[in-house]
């Protein structure tokens, strides 16, 4: 499979030809293809993720970013001169850790494939830039948590 990928480009499954475009040197059909910012792009923070598989066969994978709990409300003494004091009441109504799904994705089991191998060459592209073993890391992190029990 062409998975027509470049370690400074991004992930495209499709490997159509279209005769219009022709690379005068090699006379070999080329297509282009342009990239737009939707009007509802933002970068996102991932955590983790959490997904399965959809009845359809698709593979449904759920960004999420891990944060405390914003607290319901506040309340702060009014001072003489009428700015905010101490506060003294604070009240959040939920325990433990927020994992805050951001985004789900819907991915064909082929293009999963395809980005988990492009995420793959962007991983051994970090560890030649910065000379670092990540498997050490991982493994360093997995007996640190061995530890905590």
């Amino acid at each position: 499979m062409d998975e027509n990928l470049n370690e400074e480009e991004g992930v495209n499954p499709s490997n159509g030809t279209d005769n219009s475009e022709v690379d005068n040197e090699s006379q070999t059909p080329t297509i282009r293809f342009n990239y737009r910012k939707g009007k509802d792009l933002r970068v996102i923070r991932a955590d983790g993720a959490w997904g399965g598989i959809s009845p359809r066969g698709d593979i449904l994978m759920s960004i999420f970013t891990e944060r405390l709990p914003i607290p319901e409300y506040d309340e702060h003494e009014i001072s003489e001169d009428g700015s905010v004091g101490r506060r003294v009441q604070h009240y959040t109504n939920t325990e433990g850790i927020i994992r805050e799904v951001e985004v789900t994705i819907s991915l064909h089991p082929v293009v999963a494939i395809t980005i988990a191998n492009w995420l793959m060459n962007k991983v051994r592209q970090f560890e030649r830039t910065f000379d670092i073993d990540l498997k050490e890391e991982i493994e360093k992190e997995k007996e640190g948590r061995r530890g905590e029990g």
